[in-house]
């Protein structure tokens, strides 16, 4: 697993889904962390249109589960501009988030499946 500090300054980001709601959603191929069936990852997630907060973009540290199908947030960075870009706001949701089951037919379902198979 890595931690926080480990996430490299510059991200590779691959992308994963674009949603019904215009969203687009990448995955860091350079901060998937892998133990057992724990998987981390840093998650970007691409508004086409601006959220209520007027944010274009929000960036997720998250842990999936495979075996179980859950996933729990450890970060979120909200940004103004597209990309991870502009003014940032960063909320720590803590490690001791409690797990979610992941929905199917959703972003975070194919986020968990591409983690997850890699």
């Amino acid at each position: 697993m890595l931690p926080l500090a480990a996430l490299p300054a510059r991200a590779e980001w691959l992308r994963v889904v674009e949603t019904t709601t215009s969203t687009v959603v990448y995955v860091d191929s350079q901060t998937t962390g892998k133990s057992g069936d724990i998987r981390k990852v840093s998650e970007l997630h691409d508004h086409k249109i601006p959220l209520s907060n007027f944010n274009l973009s929000t960036r997720f540290l998250s842990e999936y589960n495979c075996t179980g199908k859950l996933v729990r947030r450890l970060q979120v960075d909200e940004f103004s501009e597209h990309m991870a870009q502009g003014r940032s706001r960063s909320t720590p949701v803590g490690k001791e988030q409690p797990w979610s089951s992941v929905l199917p037919d959703t972003a975070t379902e194919a986020v968990m499946k591409f983690v997850c198979d890699h």
